[in-house]
């Protein structure tokens, strides 16, 4: 009992402190997301280390009702459409919500060999903001003799360009790396330099604008899982990420990236 003084919260911080108490609805619904203020008096060091502590916890993770939210906005593929065929239609899906967990974004995406600069894939990304990339797949980029990267490349191999914001100008995404050993499964990231609108291309140039009938002879698509994330909450989204791969078993990219 934090109002009494036989013990309670308010015998040991003073009865001048503040509290926030979380409370689920007695009908059952949506939890209520804590709220924090002067959770000690500020009289003391050591309440003013804890409330400190207490503060920056409470800061971490998701409110339900923006995980609701984006797991409600992911109903959509980017990159589907009636006449691409092999496409994934179908995005992850999310875990039971955990107040743990964190996320600021996430898309499917199906990038295709022959889709010409750029693919808009619906995330809005903030200066600081991490976007991790994990992806499965192959594209080849020409069939010629002449070409000096014939084949199909996986995304360890193949090249991904990307920009934020439509006027911006591209940056290569080269940094794949094999998930582990024995898996089909790849990943990557990048920091944003700035906010806007993300936009994706399989990179098929050697200087910046390409010709169109570069894309002509490309095939294939890249399949790849997209999430955007506060850097500072790294272990929030590990736990949602984990939770996300085991919580879809018979999706084909997720057990890539679990290495089944």
């Amino acid at each position: 009992n934090p109002w009494d003084d036989k013990g309670g919260i308010a015998a040991r911080y003073g009865k001048d402190a503040r509290y926030t108490l979380c409370v689920r609805s007695s009908d059952g619904s949506t939890p209520k997301s804590p709220s924090t203020v002067n959770l000690y008096s500020s009289n003391n060091s050591s309440s003013k280390t804890k409330k400190n502590e207490i503060q920056s916890s409470f800061q971490k993770g998701i409110e339900y009702s923006s995980y609701q939210k984006i797991a409600e906005s992911t109903s959509k593929v980017i990159g589907c459409g009636f006449f691409h065929v092999g496409c994934l239609e179908e995005p992850l899906k999310f875990p039971p919500y955990q107040p743990n967990f964190h996320l600021k974004g996430y898309r499917r995406v199906n990038l295709w060999g022959k889709d010409r600069p750029w693919t808009e894939i619906e995330l809005q990304v903030e200066k600081g903001d991490r976007v991790y990339f994990y992806g499965t797949g192959e594209v080849t980029k020409c069939t010629n003799s002449r070409c000096n990267r014939r084949g199909p490349q996986n995304l360890n191999k193949g090249s991904l360009s990307y920009k934020i914001s439509e006027g911006a100008s591209p940056r290569d995404l080269s940094r794949f790396t094999k998930i582990q050993s024995g898996s089909s499964g790849f990943k990557s990231w990048l920091q944003a330099r700035s906010s806007g609108a993300l936009y994706l291309s399989v990179r098929d140039w050697n200087t910046y604008p390409p010709p169109s009938n570069y894309y002509d002879d490309n095939s294939g698509v890249y399949i790849l899982d997209i999430f955007v994330i506060d850097p500072e909450q790294e272990e929030s989204f590990n736990r949602f990420k984990n939770a996300l791969f085991k919580a879809n078993p018979n999706d084909l990219n997720a057990r890539a990236y679990l290495g089944n």
